[in-house]
């Protein structure tokens, strides 16, 4: 073809393009303002609704080679006969296409729409009437010179809600592009709809469904408008990996909303499918991911009229699937099950199978089934078997409370009851329930945060039994420490299964070494402590033996108790250890129920102690000017103490009262300053290194004082009565009286003729007995003593307050930590049951024995 035949057809191609472009542009001018008025006048007279637009417009080249009218700023309101009317659609245009040669006619058909940029909001109200039938009537909407004969509609980036107020169906579609193809003037059509969407909401009686997912759909329905019915011959819908093939039929008319739907997977995998499970149990899986191939097939049929659920059944079943948390580097894999899922109209007769669930760890295997009856007062049985290593059980939870497990775990147990709730398992459930079984647990290590010492080399096998588990011959170590248990926990599913209960043991606990420091210092390494006692813990019955104990310099051995604890009150009797070379038995009780601190009490008889020992194992009370390296000697004593003490094991020094009868037998004071100042100022040199037969008194402390009534000490020095207090901030208020006549008279009558005994030791009496008494009294501080000759008003003052100290601090006792009448019962029995009693109510019982004086 040559150049010039080129240009020719060129050259008329171009003068066509150029006519037609004239003559389009005649024909908009010509036919714009009457093809205008004419859609505006039959679209007025068809509409029941109100319209406001911006701009009508004829366009000949916009939609060609059809004509069209384009709408722009489109909004209608609600078809509704409300004084109130919100926005039914608003569009940002919307195009009515027909023939170009229909303008020649006129007589105007349109075929198809184009809307882009719109929303519609459709909505059905309590009362059955919608806001979305805008049409005044059914059938093709005709006019003499416009007929709309709908047959193909193009929606573009519009968005559309539906609400249904009566049956809570909430939908929120954006049609990215969707072409529904029919014969839309007509009563029965045949629609062919396709496009890609995204599903923002989809909700079903209250329930969210699905929820921001991309979607593409294919479906072909058959559709009767005035009756209301669609039947779906082919649908498929496709999410993602989940391909769903749909059919069946929809009544929705006023008075009657039927469905009967069959929905099958074409493909799937687990992870979608469990990404359509509602929102509100979804969420409960967000840490978890899910793999594999699954087959789902569903029926839906029955009314979803207002308040009403169709029935719904439903069979799944999976495959090499994988479950596991999204953070864990291990999980149950080989994953297979059989699923089906049956509940009749409203949710009658609800029925959950899931049969011949199996799993893989790296080192093990579980297997189970589970059947429930009703999700309202549902019967359940499940059974569960597994055989895994704890390391990998550890990797699959995949939480940092658990810091180390590893050992085997074998399980082989059953359930089956019925819980009238399954959100909230109630008290009057567990009689109707069943818990049977065996879990096996061997050489096994078990690390928790927060805790320094993991449990290691735990073995023991425990047996379910209803509402029990029976402990045989647990046994564990912690770091030095070793520990065997058996007994009985009570309560096992009531405090697994509902909230506020306690868990309670009985059996036994022995133990042949314990070393308290190191079980319970904090991961943190301080060595700070933080006693507290649990709230859902209860102790019926528990026989303590430990071999050995050590706690900071304390020494035990040969430990026996009988300890009991409810309401986070504990208490210890028929206690009995060897310790500090000596036998201290007796009772204690400590109340936990204060998060800021605890109440501590206990009665005790030590016997054949080493004074040398307690003290230094007790950390010298804390004191430094009287410690172990003064002391020597065996004490013998019952002791009645109770004090505030904190959760770090502080005792709170103004709250502590105490009453002790003691007898020291071959005892040893050396280095005492308090007696050397008293040495030097009475010239003896024996005093700094005292030993003593037998001694014996009832020591009285209260208000940080502590009270010593008159005692007598023969030594190898001197002949001493001493009486006095003595504060926690060490001030001192002693007075001594001495037997120091012949020892002085030979000392000082030898160096000083013409001794005068009252210019040189004061005021001297004599007591009856022919004896010559010195009276000194030492005031001050410890580190600071001031001593002087004594003054027989002062000392009968204090002597008298000493006296009825004992009384006043016995009511102290009474009136601050429930003692009584009630604790001194003649009867032993009733008064053990009534303190018992008092100490689980979180009161102190203090048993105070009136015999003694």
């Amino acid at each position: 073809m040559n150049k010039k035949r080129i240009y020719r057809i060129l050259f008329v191609l171009l003068t066509f393009l150029t006519i037609a472009g004239v003559a389009g542009i005649l024909l908009q001018q010509y036919f714009n303002d009457k093809i205008r008025d004419l859609f505006i006048r039959e679209l007025n007279k068809q509409l029941s609704a109100e319209v406001q637009v911006q701009q009508v417009k004829l366009s000949v080249f916009r939609d060609f080679p059809s004509a069209s009218v384009r709408v722009t700023g489109l909004t209608m309101k609600e078809a509704v006969k409300r004084p109130n009317k919100g926005i039914l659609m608003k569009a940002g245009l919307i195009s009515l296409r027909f023939s170009l040669f229909d303008l020649f006619t006129n007589n105007i058909s349109v075929t198809n729409i184009m809307i882009s940029n719109a929303k519609f909001n459709m909505r059905e109200y309590r009362d059955g009437t919608d806001n979305y039938h805008f049409w005044k009537s059914s059938g093709a909407k005709t006019g003499k010179d416009l007929k709309i004969d709908l047959q193909k509609i193009i929606i573009l980036n519009s968005r559309i809600t539906y609400l249904d107020e009566s049956s809570g169906e909430d939908y929120r579609f954006m049609l990215k592009e969707t072409l529904m193809k029919g014969k839309f003037s007509s009563d029965e059509y045949l629609l062919d709809a396709s496009g890609d969407l995204n599903i923002e909401l989809f909700t079903s009686n209250h329930i969210n469904y699905l929820k921001d997912r991309n979607t593409a759909l294919e479906i072909i329905m058959k559709i009767e408008d005035s009756k209301g019915f669609y039947q779906i011959q082919k649908g498929n819908i496709r999410f993602a990996e989940l391909g769903l093939g749909v059919k069946g039929t929809i009544l929705h008319s006023n008075n009657l909303k039927e469905i009967d739907l069959s929905i099958e997977t074409t493909s799937a995998t687990l992870s979608e499918l469990v990404s359509t499970i509602p929102a509100k149990y979804l969420k409960q899986l967000d840490d978890y991911r899910f793999e594999g191939d699954a087959i789902l097939t569903a029926k839906v049929k029955g009314s979803y009229n207002g308040s009403e659920i169709p029935a719904i059944q439903a069979q799944l079943s999976l495959v090499e699937g994988v479950i596991g948390k999204k953070s864990a580097r291990v999980s149950l894999e080989d994953v297979s099950l059989s699923a089906t899922y049956n509940s009749g109209q409203n949710r009658n007769n609800e029925q959950l199978s899931i049969n011949e669930i199996k799993g893989k760890l790296r080192n093990g295997f579980i297997s189970g089934n589970l059947k429930m009856t009703g999700f309202k007062s549902s019967m359940i049985k499940a059974t569960l078997k597994a055989d895994v290593d704890l390391n990998d059980a550890k990797e699959l939870l995949n939480t940092d409370t658990i810091t180390e497990m590893n050992g085997r775990l074998l399980l082989d147990g059953v359930f089956e009851g019925r819980l009238a709730d399954l959100n909230k398992p109630a008290l009057t459930d567990l009689p109707r329930c069943r818990l049977s079984g065996k879990l096996q647990v061997s050489k096994a290590v078990l690390g928790l945060k927060g805790y320094s010492l993991p449990m290691e080399k735990i073995d023991g096998e425990m047996l379910f039994a209803n509402n029990s588990l029976q402990l045989r011959n647990l046994s564990f170590l912690m770091g030095k420490s070793d520990f065997k248990a058996k007994g009985n926990v009570e309560n096992l599913m009531a405090w697994l299964l509902v909230k506020n209960q306690k868990l309670s043991f009985q059996g036994d606990i022995s133990s042949n070494r314990t070393d308290w420091d190191e079980i319970s210092e904090s991961s943190s390494g301080s060595g700070e402590y933080h006693f507290t006692l649990p709230s859902d813990i209860e102790i019926q019955g528990l026989r303590l033996h430990v071999k050995n104990f050590t706690f900071r310099k304390f020494q035990a051995a040969s430990i026996s108790a009988d300890l009991k604890m409810k309401n986070k009150v504990i208490s210890a009797t028929n206690i009995l250890m060897q310790s500090m070379k000596g036998v201290v038995s007796g009772q204690a009780s400590i109340n936990g129920s204060s998060q800021d601190h605890a109440l501590i009490q206990c009665k005790v008889t030590i016997s054949k102690v080493n004074l040398k020992s307690l003290f230094a194992e007790f950390g010298n009370f804390g004191t430094t000017d009287l410690t172990h390296e003064n002391l020597d000697g065996t004490i013998t004593a019952d002791v009645v103490f109770a004090s505030v003490m904190y959760p770090n094991l502080d005792m709170d020094l103004p709250s502590v009262k105490a009453h002790a009868d003691i007898r020291v037998e071959n005892g040893r004071l050396v280095n005492y300053e308090p007696m050397k100042g008293l040495s030097k100022f009475l010239r003896v040199e024996d005093l700094a290194d005292i030993r003593f037969e037998t001694l014996q008194n009832q020591i009285d402390i209260a208000n940080r004082i502590i009270y010593i009534p008159v005692m007598q000490i023969k030594s190898s020095a001197i002949d001493l009565n001493l009486m006095g207090t003595h504060t926690f901030d060490n001030e001192l208020d002693y007075h001594f009286s001495l037997s120091l006549a012949d020892l002085m008279a030979a000392k000082f009558n030898k160096r000083n003729p013409g001794y005068n005994k009252t210019s040189e030791f004061g005021p001297i009496e004599d007591d009856g007995r022919g004896r010559t008494m010195v009276y000194v009294s030492m005031t001050g501080t410890v580190d600071n003593p001031v001593f002087a000759y004594d003054k027989k008003a002062v000392r009968d003052k204090i002597a008298t307050q000493l006296k009825s100290q004992k009384v006043e601090l016995k009511e102290v006792f009474k009136k601050e930590f429930g003692g009584g009448q009630d604790s001194i019962m003649s009867k032993q029995q009733t008064k053990e049951k009534t303190i018992q009693k008092k100490q689980e109510e979180g009161k102190f019982v203090i048993e105070w024995d009136d015999d003694k004086k």
